[in-house]
């Protein structure tokens, strides 16, 4: 009897503590690699302006 009711309970928490659906984990990745890309573009796009505009300075 302990048994069944050590399973029952391992069961509910095993159901609580599960991981998020394929598709829920799916739409968290993209999420991530797509905030993770913009701000990677806005840190190429300033690098790229603060050198554009050195080398304006340099020409002047």
């Amino acid at each position: 009897m302990k048994f069944l009711l050590g399973l029952a309970i391992g069961c509910a928490i095993g159901l609580l503590m599960a991981p998020a659906s394929g598709e829920e984990m799916r739409a968290r990745i993209a999420e991530k690699i797509d905030r993770n890309a913009r701000e990677k573009a806005r840190e190429i796009g300033a690098r790229a302006g603060e050198k554009a505009y050195e080398k304006l300075k340099k020409t002047i």
